[in-house]
């Protein structure tokens, strides 16, 4: 009949499954040979029907003996996506703590790409000299941390995170975000 292995493993299950089905409704048992040679041709019939209308998925030569269609997802694990919005979370409820001169300030250096303004236009925006920039920002960016620390979030006294890593803020597309970064020496928990 031209099956393969599997099939005809299959083709067996089935016909030997049938049979424990109808075997006590069978009148003359010395026609069960009959019965399960004709049900085992059906059958195949069948199956090889089935392999006709579906093709296997084989593997693309070209990868490395991946299957084509096995494709990593690169989005992040629900877990992880749940950590980033609850992290998110958080950052926003230190913002909205800080009063409205240095939320002002992280908004413009870490707003979006688009809409950041050089130094000199920032500091006319806030009033203050240009100068002064710089230590201010180190200034808002320190109270942020401490309004995260006394949330949980982070180590007080070391400035590290409970992960093992070192608080920093970096520039985001939309919003400030942060990133903890192992510590030398130490490894993450």
């Amino acid at each position: 009949m031209g099956l393969d292995e599997h099939d005809a493993a299959d083709v067996l299950q089935t016909v030997f499954e049938r049979l424990h089905k109808h075997l006590p409704a069978m009148r003359d048992p010395s026609r069960l040979r009959a019965w399960v040679v004709t049900t085992a041709k059906r059958e195949g019939l069948l199956q090889r029907q089935r392999r006709h209308r579906t093709q296997p998925m084989g593997l693309d030569d070209g990868e490395a003996g991946l299957p084509e269609w096995d494709l990593a997802d690169e989005a992040p694990l629900p877990e992880q996506q749940l950590s980033q919005l609850q992290q998110l979370h958080r950052l926003r409820q230190a913002l909205d703590q800080l009063e409205p001169r240095s939320r002002s300030m992280i908004d413009l250096l870490f707003g979006d790409e688009d809409e950041r303004l050089p130094y000199e236009a920032m500091a006319r925006r806030l009033g203050m000299p240009v100068g002064s920039l710089g230590p201010t920002r180190q200034r808002c960016l320190d109270r942020l941390r401490r309004l995260l620390t006394q949330a949980g979030d982070y180590c007080s006294t070391t400035g590290t995170s409970a992960a093992g890593g070192v608080l920093r803020l970096r520039p985001q597309r939309t919003r400030p975000s942060i990133i903890t970064m192992p510590t030398p020496g130490m490894s993450p928990s």
